[in-house]
């Protein structure tokens, strides 16, 4: 009963002194509001690229283009451009039509930037014509890749193609046939005997086309004029290759191969090209006649006790070896064009550290197209146009045209010839 009572006292006590105590005060936070986001001005510190063709995407890189930058315009010059992505710190668009060399503007919640430099739009039309394996011929318009434009077959390639006043021609293969086509309309070139021939170059001058191309071990010719069928009238030999073919005062100029030397026929009479000393084989590949006519014609010349192929140009017919760098070996040389000025570009691609490398010499000084890591380059074309020289070739699977040393790429395939027209 004691131990009872003393539980209810002891209960009594807590209740008390449970009501006597006062609870700690919980302090108060005060909420803030939440500033609005500050908007700050845009800034470009680059764009890449300098210049393009309208339709071509360019990047902007910069700062301030918005947290949320939808409604930020681009314009070139007075032309708004279309934006294709924004975020903060980059915005694509495409070069807009009718855009001519300006200054870009941006303009953001913050307000607006200019580019430090113009930007430059061409202004002239460039045509590319190649292939893709498994795919068959291509063709590029200002870099864009142009569909359908004829009914090639996935076995086909496009080796030429030339601009003549506003009509456009195009040299290939189909179906192991030679073809030409005119404005994406077949030209008729009769055959002869041969069944499997390959392209290898045109040239069209006064209403008259001339094709070079080969079969199994002979190169041949066909000749004809504007809206007449091109018929066979030369044929090279046996144990021959026709690689370029142009004009000089009237008289047909062929570059190539003939038994395992490098020749040059005018008018069908056969001239053998000097070799360096102690080489037994050569091979001429690209021949162009400069304003001051004079004759320039490139190759390889080797041994057969040394693999590598050496770069040869042949200027009126004297030979000189073209320089390279030491750690470069089996040099393959391909096209060759020269300026109003008589400088003249030869383009090919050398083996080094394991793939090849895309190549240029200008007068004669050596230098690499591209050098990308393990990824193989070849260029396949040259020419001028305004003083500035473009390059045909690829880069790894994507095709290419370098413009003054700079890549532009196209779309996966390879390009083989190159032409420009003004718009």
């Amino acid at each position: 009963m004691k131990n009872a009572t003393r539980a209810f006292l002891l209960l009594v006590c807590i209740s008390f002194a449970y009501l006597g105590c006062t609870p700690e005060e919980t302090p108060v936070t005060e909420v803030q509001a939440p500033t609005p986001t500050q908007t700050v001005p845009p800034t470009i510190e680059s764009f890449s690229p300098q210049s393009a063709f309208a339709g071509e995407q360019v990047t902007i890189n910069g700062t301030g283009f918005g947290q949320l930058p939808i409604g930020i315009q681009v314009f070139f010059g007075d032309v708004e451009a279309q934006v294709v992505s924004a975020s903060s710190t980059k915005i694509v668009v495409i070069v807009p039509e009718g855009a001519e060399e300006e200054k870009i503007q941006v303009k953001a919640e913050g307000g607006q930037a200019f580019t430090g430099e113009a930007f430059t739009v061409f202004d002239f039309d460039m045509y590319v014509v190649g292939s893709q394996l498994g795919v068959g011929s291509r063709i590029w318009k200002n870099n864009i890749l142009q569909e359908a434009m004829i009914d090639f077959s996935s076995n086909s390639f496009l080796t030429g193609i030339q601009i003549v006043e506003n009509d456009i021609y195009v040299l290939g293969t189909n179906n192991n046939q030679i073809g030409v086509w005119k404005n994406q309309e077949p030209l008729p070139i009769e055959y002869g005997t041969p069944i499997n021939t390959f392209s290898s170059d045109f040239f069209f001058e006064n209403g008259e086309m001339t094709i070079a191309g080969n079969t199994g071990n002979r190169g041949l010719l066909w000749r004809g004029n504007e809206g007449e069928p091109l018929i066979p009238f030369f044929n090279a030999g046996d144990n021959s290759i026709v690689n370029s073919l142009t004009k000089n005062n009237g008289i047909t100029l062929v570059a190539g191969r003939n038994k395992g030397k490098a020749v040059v026929w005018e008018d069908n009479k056969l001239f053998s090209l000097p070799n360096k000393e102690g080489y037994d084989d050569s091979n001429a590949q690209d021949i162009v006649i400069t304003n001051n006519f004079n004759e320039i014609i490139v190759g390889t010349v080797s041994s057969s006790i040394a693999i590598p192929e050496e770069p040869a140009i042949w200027i009126n017919r004297e030979l000189n070896i073209l320089p390279f760098p030491n750690d470069f070996i089996d040099m393959k040389i391909t096209a060759v064009a020269a300026d109003d000025n008589e400088n003249y570009y030869v383009v090919g691609h050398g083996f080094r550290n394991g793939s090849y490398k895309a190549c240029i010499w200008k007068n004669g000084v050596f230098s690499v197209l591209s050098d990308a890591g393990v990824s193989s380059s070849f260029a396949f074309d040259v020419t001028v146009f305004r003083d500035d020289v473009f390059v045909a070739g690829r880069i790894g699977s994507p095709a290419v045209v370098w413009i003054n040393g700079e890549p532009a790429y196209l779309s996966t395939g390879q390009a083989n010839a190159i032409a420009i027209t003004e718009k």
